[in-house]
């Protein structure tokens, strides 16, 4: 029986490989589609196209199996997406990036004071 496991073993590893590779693969993919949606204002339609079309061919890696075929077309999707949405936080950015409904904090209210509260620890 340790035999027959032992002569698996190597089937065992490329199995396993290609499924972690899987894994960040179909990881990436859902954060650069979320990436996509958050700065779509910010990219123009070649853009959004070319990110599409290296998100396909990423998931077409997927089918192969092959643990470096899919590691290289995630590579290729985090450089090309990384370089394109970097550009487009520094759009959003200089178009004053605060339009999300979300305010700045309030200053804090100087004649306000809080004093520090005393506490014991209680042992029973």
């Amino acid at each position: 029986m340790k035999q027959e496991a032992e002569s698996h073993s190597a089937e065992d590893e490329l199995r396993k490989n290609s499924i972690e590779a899987k894994n960040r693969a179909e990881s990436v993919i859902y954060s650069i589609e979320t990436n996509l949606s958050t700065y779509k204002d910010e990219l123009n339609e070649q853009e959004k196209d070319d990110i599409k079309s290296k998100v396909a061919d990423t998931r077409n890696s997927l089918a192969t199996n092959d643990a470096k075929i899919i590691e290289n077309a995630v590579k290729e999707l985090e450089d090309f997406s990384g370089k394109l949405f970097a550009a487009a936080y520094q759009r959003k950015s200089a178009k004053g990036g605060n339009q999300g409904g979300e305010s700045p904090p309030p200053p804090p209210n100087e004649e306000e004071k809080v004093d520090d509260a005393e506490f014991k620890d209680v042992k029973k």
